[in-house]
């Protein structure tokens, strides 16, 4: 569920592009993607971590695009990297480049063929999961393609808009059950060709108790990101998570999640 908000203007229109995603037929769009996680358990004076490491490289083909300029993309995972290092100190690691190991015969089938089909609006709002062997189809209700939600408007510096969507906590997160947020951007830089967005996420209403709470952490990104209206393509995002749940697993415990993310565009 998308809802936008008016935007606040409170300066003259720059010349150009609108703020929109454009995609032509046969474009192929790459990018690296880095990214670190963390994820603690206090209690007292013991502490436990889960830590991961993600490098992936993931390439869009626009398929088709409809005269609305809606547009059927598909996604390959180039290149996959990741380690998990886990409370007791084992690290499960998986190299695209040198795939051997546990991991091996779940994720080497994914690098080369189409992992995701989409059909994506020109705000970058996913219409319909054809296809999704990389992550749960409804990661996309989360996660859009191109990080952002765009307005559709010309670019305009303090100009401020929002969107409300719903989660779908997957286990061992919850159950299937379905959390509201709202996602929340204002145009900090507007120059020529270029529109820096800052982004910050934040659930629509409190959650019930800390244990609700904790899985809701690693779904409140904030940060920048980047949009090129020259080419009408995301150009680069950076977010980060850095926050703690007091009580989440009883009376003087803590938890905390730490992400840094990272996502640019790869000129070919």
């Amino acid at each position: 569920m998308l809802l936008f908000c008016c935007a606040i203007i409170t300066s003259p229109l720059l010349s150009g592009q609108n703020l929109a995603f454009r995609f032509q037929a046969g474009q192929a769009i790459t990018y690296r993607i880095e990214q670190e996680t963390t994820a603690t358990d206090t209690m007292g004076d013991n502490s436990s971590s889960v830590k991961n490491r993600t490098r992936v490289l993931k390439r869009w083909t626009v398929v088709e695009v409809s005269p609305a300029g809606v547009a059927t993309l598909e996604m390959r995972l180039l290149e996959l990297v990741l380690e998990t290092t886990r409370p007791n100190g084992e690290v499960l690691k998986f190299n695209s480049g040198t795939p051997d190991g546990p991991l091996k015969d779940s994720l080497a089938p994914l690098i080369g063929p189409v992992v995701a089909r989409l059909k994506v609006d020109s705000l970058g709002r996913v219409l319909e999961v054809i296809e999704s062997k990389f992550g749960k189809a409804s990661r996309y209700e989360t996660e859009p393609p191109f990080v952002a939600i765009l307005h559709g408007q010309g670019p305009v510096p303090e100009q401020s808009w929002q969107r409300t969507y719903q989660h779908t906590l997957e286990p061992p997160a919850g159950t299937g059950e379905k959390v509201d947020l709202v996602q929340k951007y204002v145009t900090k830089e507007a120059q020529e060709g270029i529109v820096r967005l800052e982004m910050e996420t934040t659930p629509a209403k409190p959650a019930a108790t800390p244990a609700d709470e904790a899985p809701l952490l690693q779904l409140l990104p904030k940060g920048t990101v980047v949009i090129n209206t020259k080419t009408g393509l995301l150009q680069s995002a950076a977010l980060t998570i850095d926050r703690e749940v007091k009580n989440a697993t009883g009376q003087g415990s803590t938890y905390r999640f730490q992400s840094s993310y990272k996502e640019t565009l790869v000129e070919r």
